[in-house]
């Protein structure tokens, strides 16, 4: 028993001294990308990026399945959008026909107004207008929305400012 365990620790060690990694430098297959570089990091993207089906091998070089990932991961910071001033309001929740959403915020301003579905895509429903600073209120006609969670953006511009503030509720819509 002593010379079978022997044997397997002479193997390993034989095997791990013979044994070598391997380098490759990462590359990416995608219709189109960039590369940009500055004294602060740098970033990388790709759209349109296929993945293969099929693992290929030319030498000592293989190509495998896969998306295209960092060599490491520093987070420096994201711009948020900042919290406006103000309030909005939702009623009644969960909806059926109609919507309401109120607003009111410390300055005049321009609110926008855009509504999303859980999977993050547009529905057809946009409110623009020139906001007074007062109470206002404006209804949502629900009854073409399938029933589901929806998530509703308001977006206020103070005037004098460039950068908007933007509130995001989330309702649900039942029939």
């Amino acid at each position: 028993m002593k010379q079978i365990t022997l044997l397997t620790a002479l193997l390993l060690l034989a095997l791990i001294q013979t044994t070598e990694a391997q380098s490759l430098t990462p590359s990416v297959v995608a219709s189109s990308g960039g590369f940009s570089n500055s004294a602060n990091g740098s970033l990388s993207y790709t759209t349109g990026e296929m993945t293969m089906v099929k693992t290929f091998t030319n030498g000592s070089n293989t190509l495998t399945q896969g998306f295209q990932q960092p060599d490491s991961v520093v987070v420096i910071g994201l711009l948020d959008p900042a919290k406006p001033e103000g309030n909005v309001a939702l009623y009644p929740v969960p909806a059926s026909t109609q919507l309401w959403f109120a607003y009111q915020f410390e300055k005049p301003g321009r609110v926008e107004v855009t509504l999303f579905d859980m999977r993050g895509a547009q529905i057809d429903f946009t409110y623009s207008t020139q906001s007074s600073g007062a109470k206002e209120a404006q209804a949502l006609n629900c009854e073409a929305l399938a029933a589901g969670t929806y998530l509703l953006r308001v977006a206020f511009t103070a005037e004098g400012d460039n950068r908007p503030g933007v509130i995001t509720k989330q309702f649900q819509v039942i029939h």
